[in-house]
């Protein structure tokens, strides 16, 4: 396998919903670009308590009336507030929070009218215009990187009592050229994962040099850059999920 390795300006697209999983059916972009926000009918305000990395509160107000809740969330340590969501009125009485969690993955809830009361409800996943807008147009989710994009991965971390080499390739499939392997190593123990590869991407990782234990698998296209997977080792056990 040919190694490659290159300094490379990217704009990376996070996961557009908690799952990491579009809706189907739904084009990168085509929804988001035909959107046009509503007027607000009436005022949201996002707040995260200093020092709590795991709680949002969300403010609602409409018609002389107020809502108020706060969710226990996993929020991302590495944005600042005010990256950490956006608001998209959909309609002047409606209005989608997206929320930015750790590991990049998006959370978004709902403020509506029902009937004379407010409500404030978490959601799956709003529709394919709201989210498109608040991730592709807003920029919630996306970072400026300048960064090493790699086939092979090797730091050596200590994790709970193990020093040891922590190993991620990526490995072509033998026997067809639509998918290709993750291959992660750490303290005697390895896991491989297979993944399809979309037409014309090709696989590559990614790593923050503040974590060494923690890196990304990406498919890149031209400029479109997508994470797929995670890999990271926590205590001493290795670990891959897909993202």
């Amino acid at each position: 396998m040919k190694n490659w390795s290159f300094l490379l300006l990217i704009t990376i697209f996070f996961a557009c919903n908690e799952s990491g999983k579009k809706p189907d059916g739904s084009a990168d972009g085509a929804a988001g670009d035909n959107f046009t926000p509503a007027t607000p009918g009436g005022k949201v305000a996002v707040s995260f308590p200093t020092g709590d990395t795991g709680r949002v509160t969300i403010a609602f107000e409409m018609n002389g009336q107020s809502k108020e809740k706060t969710f226990d969330l996993p929020l991302a340590d590495d944005a600042k507030a005010a990256d950490l969501y956006r608001t998209v009125w959909d309609k002047p009485n409606s209005c989608y929070i997206g929320v930015l969690m750790k590991k990049r993955n998006t959370r978004y809830y709902h403020a509506s009218v029902d009937g004379s009361d407010l409500k404030i409800n978490q959601v799956g996943t709003p529709p394919a215009a709201v989210w498109q807008y608040a991730e592709q147009k807003e920029g919630l989710g996306k970072l400026d990187l300048t960064t090493t994009v790699t086939k092979n991965y090797r730091r050596n971390i200590t994790s709970g009592n193990i020093i040891a080499d922590f190993i991620v390739k990526i490995q072509p499939a033998i026997t067809t050229t639509d998918s290709v392997y993750v291959y992660a190593e750490f303290g005697g123990a390895n896991k491989t994962l297979r993944l399809p590869v979309p037409d014309g991407y090709s696989g590559g990782i990614i790593s923050a040099k503040e974590h060494p234990e923690n890196c990304t698998v990406i498919f890149a296209k031209g400029s479109i850059i997508k994470n797929i997977a995670d890999v990271s080792v926590k205590d001493g056990h290795l670990q891959i999920t897909n993202m």
